[in-house]
Parts: C-alpha cells; structure tokens; sequence
C-alpha cells in the first residue's frame, strides 16, 4: 500500500512540476506540427499546434507520465508524440487513418507513390543508431531523407477525410 501511494505521491509531484513544461515543449514538437500542416492541406486551419498539443496532452495519460519520466535523461522528451497518440488525434480531427507498416524501401516507395497521387500522408522517421523519432507530412518533405542516409522510415499514416 505504501508503495502504490508514493507512486501516486510522486506522479502528482513530477506532473505539477512538469506541466508547464510540458505543454510549452509539446506545443513546438513536431507531432502537433504535422497534424496542424495536415488540416492546413486540407483548408481546415482553426487549430493551432498549441491547440492540436492541448489535445493530445488531454487524452494522454498514461503517455504524460512517460514523457515526464523521460525528460529526467533528456528535456527534449517532453515534446514526444507517441504513434498511438498520433493516430488518435488524427481521428479526433476528422481523419481517416490507414497505418502503413514496413521495410524501408518499401515506405520510401509508398511515400514516393503517395506525393505523386496527392495523397496526403505523415510519416515517421527515425535517425539511425540514435533515439531521434521525427513526424513529417509528405507534401512538406524538402527530402524524403531527412537524416540524410541515416534516415530509417518506421510508418506512414495515410490520410483521407
């Protein structure tokens, strides 16, 4: 019992320290962005990234805690979208949601194949042997190598409305 209220203690502890933080952090991060470049594509531009951060801060619990828990080894940690997080709130604001899965090659040539049909997607992407995750949408991709060659694609989210 007394180890289940100290967790309960601590988690109260670190959130109030780590809320402000964390919703400022979030805000900038390039999950809130992506989803805000996909309503923007779509003309639906009444939510800002702060607002698009606020929702998925709302809904995540359990994730807040492993962001605050995170930002003890790295504060960046705190602006981490989480890929269960991100398909949510892309079907909170209106979208159809279809997970691409697979080898690298594979997402480059769906993500290649996607920009040509216009079709509207974000993808996420990792820089190899780091823990560096990054969320892109394809029509704002200057290269669909963004870490240059050591650009690893770990899934797309294809859209539709």
């Amino acid at each position: 019992m007394k180890g289940i209220l100290f967790i309960i203690t601590a988690f109260i502890l670190i959130q109030a320290g780590c809320a402000p933080r964390m919703a400022t952090s979030h805000s900038i991060a390039c999950g809130p962005r992506a989803i805000h470049e996909a309503l923007e594509y779509y003309d639906y531009t009444n939510k800002s990234n702060k607002k698009i951060s606020q929702d998925i801060l709302k809904h995540g619990r359990i994730h807040n805690l492993m962001r605050t828990l995170a930002s003890f080894v790295d504060n960046e940690a705190l602006g981490i979208t989480f890929p269960e997080e991100m398909i949510a709130a892309l079907k909170r604001h209106g979208f159809e949601v279809q997970v691409i899965e697979g080898s690298h090659e594979d997402l480059e040539e769906v993500i290649k194949q996607a920009v040509k049909d216009d079709k509207i997607g974000i993808v996420l992407i990792k820089q190899k042997k780091t823990l560096d995750y990054h969320y892109e949408m394809f029509q704002t991709m200057k290269d669909t190598r963004v870490y240059g060659d050591k650009t690893i694609y770990i899934n797309i989210y294809l859209l539709d409305r």
